[in-house]
C-alpha cells in the first residue's frame, strides 16, 4: 500500500513539473476587472461566455474539437472599430497586417477563403496610460518621482468563422504594445495568426 501511494505521489509530481498550467484555473473574461469595470469598449463580440485567458492570446474561446489545419486560406471580410479613439490609418492597414500574417503561416489570403475573419479595433492608444512601466527621478525638482506610460497599444476583437458552415468557431480579444501603433497592430495580427498555426 505504501509503495502504491509512493508511486502515485511520484507520478503526480512529474505531471506538475511537465505541465504547471494544467491544473491552474483559467480566468473567465466575464469575471475579469477588464469586463466588469469597462476599462475598454466591448460589444463587437456578441457573446463573451466561454472566453478564458489564453497562453499567448489575452482572451479566447475555441469551439471544442476545432483544428485550424484544414483551413488553407483566409478572408478578412470586415474590420470595423468600437474604440474610443478613431484612427483610419490603423483600421485600414490592419486588414493588410492580417493578410500578411496568415500568409506567413501558410494560409493564403483570398476572397474565397475557407476561414473568414471579422474584426474590430477596441483600443487604439498612442500610449497606454493605464500601464506603469517604471519611475524616474527628476533632478532639481524636489525629489519628484514621475510615472511613465506604456508603449502604443492596439486591441482587437476577432471572430473566426468556417466559410462552409457559417459557424463561429473562435472568438478572440487581444492587444499588443510596441514602439508605434502600426507595429503594435502588426504584432496583434501575428499573435492571432500564431494562435491559429499552433492549433492545427
Amino acid at each position: 500500500m505504501k509503495r502504491l501511494f509512493y508511486s502515485a505521489s511520484i507520478m503526480f509530481s512529474i505531471l506538475l513539473l511537465l505541465s504547471p498550467d494544467a491544473f491552474a484555473k483559467k480566468e473567465k473574461f466575464v469575471e475579469s476587472d477588464e469586463y466588469k469595470e469597462k476599462k475598454a469598449p466591448t460589444g463587437f463580440i456578441k457573446n463573451y461566455e466561454g472566453m478564458i485567458e489564453g497562453k499567448d492570446i489575452k482572451w479566447v474561446y475555441l469551439k471544442e474539437g476545432v483544428k485550424f489545419g484544414k483551413y488553407n486560406s483566409v478572408k478578412v471580410e470586415s474590420f470595423g472599430s468600437i474604440a474610443n479613439k478613431s484612427n483610419k490609418d490603423i483600421q485600414k492597414d490592419i486588414r493588410r497586417d492580417f493578410d500578411v500574417s496568415f500568409e506567413r503561416i501558410g494560409k493564403k489570403a483570398s476572397d474565397s477563403g475557407t476561414l473568414i475573419i471579422k474584426g474590430a479595433l477596441y483600443k487604439v492608444e498612442e500610449y497606454d496610460v493605464g500601464k506603469k512601466i517604471g519611475t524616474s527621478f527628476i533632478p532639481f525638482a524636489g525629489g519628484i518621482v514621475s510615472r511613465t506610460q506604456g508603449n502604443p497599444t492596439v486591441g482587437v476583437e476577432i471572430i473566426l468563422i468556417d466559410a462552409a458552415t457559417k459557424e463561429e468557431i473562435a472568438r478572440i480579444r487581444h492587444e499588443a504594445q510596441d514602439s508605434s501603433l502600426s507595429s503594435a497592430a502588426a504584432e496583434v495580427a501575428d499573435d492571432v495568426a500564431n494562435f491559429v498555426r499552433d492549433n492545427k
